[in-house]
């Protein structure tokens, strides 16, 4: 059982925080096992399986995108009206059913500990899993109390635990043939607890690669929080706002080959940030970002309040040795990755990307000097130079979804 690609959905308001996590698991089911370091005691009430509509939703209004402009719209409109049609990449896994209702927690008292260096506070169902919640006491009591329900602890994992000693844990296993679609996509869950700290647990996750991991984050916050940023992991940038040779199918390998896998050090891409729900341009199936939306991954209060960041990160398992410590930077301007459509008349006002400005550049013929106006390009970063990660559009089976921040440890089939 592997794991390489996570979707994940993060609100935090004060102390709140509330995870929804979109997981691909590489595998059978039944050998399938999350552990997820929450910090907290946790009641059934705060972990339910979720439809994943509201993942797909924030995936695709925020998703890089290719747009396309003709001199007409340029002269009438100007740079950058919404005026162009927008192709949004990245697919989407089919929804899967939500849960009801909450699912009643189970008393712990019969469950049969196999160690007493180990807190179990309860288990409960949730949907198509079973929870556990629990916490080592002691020095490697949650390692035994997991090897002895069959999981597979490698070196890296018994590493990683030892720096969560004394927190709590949510252990999930699929209790039932849990429902997967083509890309192996698992039911989405939704996991709410207070902790003082911002961060998002990865080091986990890490050990349950098959070589490479992609992290894609949507943080909700409050307005004045602004863009959400990474104080311990290096941001690096992507070349955007320049003509891109390739039709709107294959826009999603052109995107993922612009920049390498981390290796060394793992680093984030802002992808996108906005505040009070708008965008532009904006593509046709999210025109804006709703209320509905926002409540629907935890956020306390409308969409007009919030601020939306999206971060991305790919990275190789060694790239990281400890958690994602987030901020809240404070900054509410507006960013995207957006690329335009090439045609020839445009290319003196936008330079070809990975190419640079045109020698023999096309013009939309304006009497007014427009093209004189056009100012000197600022230098792009070299992609092999940056470390950045990116995004990897198209379906879902090509798309890195989300789950980082917890482990997906394989389970041993127990004898018939």
């Amino acid at each position: 059982m592997t794991n390489g690609a996570t979707r994940m959905a993060m609100v935090r308001q004060g102390d709140r925080t509330v995870l929804t996590l979109l997981n691909d698991a590489q595998g059978p089911t039944d050998h399938f096992g999350l552990l997820i370091p929450v910090g907290a005691d946790l009641d059934a009430e705060d972990v339910v399986q979720v439809d994943t509509s509201a993942l797909e939703a924030l995936d695709a209004y925020s998703a890089p995108r290719l747009v396309t402009y003709t001199c007409e719209q340029i002269i009438d409109e100007g740079i950058g009206s919404t005026g162009g049609g927008a192709v949004g990449c990245g697919g989407t896994p089919p929804p899967q059913d939500t849960a009801e209702d909450a699912p009643p927690s189970v008393s712990a008292g019969g469950v049969t500990m196999d160690s007493a260096a180990v807190d179990v506070a309860r288990v409960f169902p949730v949907g198509d899993y079973t929870a556990t919640v629990l916490r080592g006491t002691e020095a490697g009591g949650l390692e035994q109390w997991l090897v002895d329900r069959d999981f597979v602890i490698d070196e890296d994992t018994s590493d990683a635990l030892e720096d969560y000693a004394g927190i709590w844990f949510l252990a999930l296993t699929v209790s039932t043939e849990a429902p997967l679609d083509e890309a192996r996509w698992l039911p989405a869950i939704q996991i709410a607890y207070d902790s003082e700290a911002f961060s998002l647990p990865i080091r986990l996750g890490a050990a349950s690669s098959d070589g490479e991991q992609d992290l894609v984050l949507f943080t909700v916050v409050d307005f004045a929080s602004g863009q959400t940023h990474i104080s311990n992991h290096p941001e690096a940038h992507v070349q955007d706002e320049c003509l891109a040779d390739v039709a709107a199918q294959d826009f999603g390998e052109f995107y993922s080959d612009l920049v390498p896998t981390d290796t060394a050090e793992a680093s984030y891409v802002v992808e996108f940030a906005w505040g009070a729900g708008k965008c532009d341009p904006c593509p046709a199936e999210v025109p804006s970002l709703t209320d509905s939306l926002v409540q629907a991954v935890g956020y306390d209060g409308l969409a007009t309040d919030a601020f939306f960041t999206r971060l991305h990160l790919r990275y190789a398992p060694s790239a990281v040795s400890e958690d994602l410590a987030l901020y809240h930077s404070g900054i509410v301007s507006s960013t995207q990755q957006r690329y335009i459509q090439r045609e020839h008349e445009l290319e003196s006002r936008w330079p070809v990307c990975q190419e640079g400005w045109s020698e023999d550049p096309g013009s939309c013929g304006l009497d007014t000097g427009w093209d004189s106006d056009v100012p000197e390009p600022e230098p792009q970063p070299d992609p092999s130079e940056s470390g950045s990660s990116c995004l990897l559009c198209g379906s879902m089976a090509q798309a890195f979804g989300v789950f980082l921040l917890a482990g997906v440890l394989r389970r041993k089939r127990r004898p018939a």
